[in-house]
């Protein structure tokens, strides 16, 4: 009997043993894929990334990390029904997923306008990983979008205290506390954010907040920032143009803004902000075709054109 006892104990043993060493195998096999896959979608190289993914469908069709890498390929080739497809079977598969639900959220809102059906995505995203800063800082976005500015700074904010600052919830940050007219932490927030990661886009926040409170010359060192990591944005040359003008550099304002309209022929606010740079340099000429090219371009324009003539 004892025998019969300690020989149940040893195929069993082996039983496991080999259920271990093939699970083992599996999970290698699957490291080996999906950093191969992964390694692709790193180097952005997005159709052969999805390529190599459709040819594991058929051998790993229930992998919820092959669906979410698919899903993510499908996005950034533009193909966004695709991608909540793959994203919506990734969480389906494994209801943990943080990863999948924030993409979810994100595409619903940025690509279908729909801030309520991205809200739910983005807090189970934070449900199933409360320390993901991504979910926190697009859901303060979201939730900013429908009015709740306060919610969402608060709620951003008590995430960065908790699990660290990144630039990007910093400059989220800054931004919600601009729009509740708190400049001076908006200011302080914008720095921050610098400090971690510059871009020209926290440059920009901080130019047009030094432009809010009439402060020309520190609002033209941040746009020459901003124009410094990213040259050829029209947006950032109007601003910098501008900012020149209120600064009293005329010349060097009508030089930034003849470059924003060459990057963009049908730009009127900088052919109007460029009018206003040749009256007060007396071009009245160059004056009037300006403002004649900007409101054919935009009659609305015209209001502002009143007030400032």
């Amino acid at each position: 009997m004892l025998n019969i006892l300690l020989i149940a104990l040893i195929l069993l043993a082996a039983v496991q043993v080999y259920s271990l060493i093939k699970n083992y195998k599996a999970l290698s096999v699957k490291n080996v894929w999906l950093t191969e896959l992964n390694a692709l979608i790193d180097g952005e190289n997005y159709i052969e990334a999805e390529y190599f993914g459709i040819n594991l469908l058929n051998q790993y069709a229930s992998d919820a990390d092959l669906h979410y890498s698919l899903g993510y390929s499908a996005y950034k080739l533009g193909r966004v029904d695709e991608a909540l497809t793959h994203m919506g079977k990734a969480i389906t598969l494994n209801k943990k997923m943080a990863a999948a639900r924030h993409s979810l959220g994100y595409i619903w809102f940025y690509d279908k306008k729909n801030a309520k059906r991205a809200i739910p995505f983005l807090k189970e995203a934070i449900k199933c990983t409360p320390s993901y800063n991504r979910s926190y800082n697009t859901l303060a976005i979201v939730l900013d979008s429908e009015g709740e500015t306060k919610e969402a700074f608060k709620l951003l904010k008590k995430a960065v205290k908790k699990y660290g600052a990144e630039a990007t919830s910093l400059g989220t940050l800054g931004l919600l506390a601009f729009k509740q007219k708190d400049f001076i932490q908006a200011e302080e927030y914008f720095k921050k954010s610098i400090g971690l990661s510059p871009s020209f886009d926290a440059f920009c926040n901080l130019g047009n907040l030094y432009s809010m409170q009439l402060d020309y010359p520190e609002a033209v060192a941040a746009f020459k920032k901003a124009e410094e990591l990213e040259g050829s944005d029209k947006q950032i040359k109007y601003w910098l143009g501008s900012a020149l003008y209120l600064n009293q550099e005329l010349k060097e304002a009508e030089v930034k803004l003849s470059e924003a309209i060459a990057l963009d022929k049908a730009f009127a606010k900088a052919y109007l902000q460029r009018a206003f740079v040749y009256k007060k340099l007396k071009k009245n000429d160059a004056f009037l075709a300006d403002y004649n090219k900007a409101l054919s371009l935009d009659p609305s324009l015209k209001e502002k054109g009143e007030k400032n003539g």
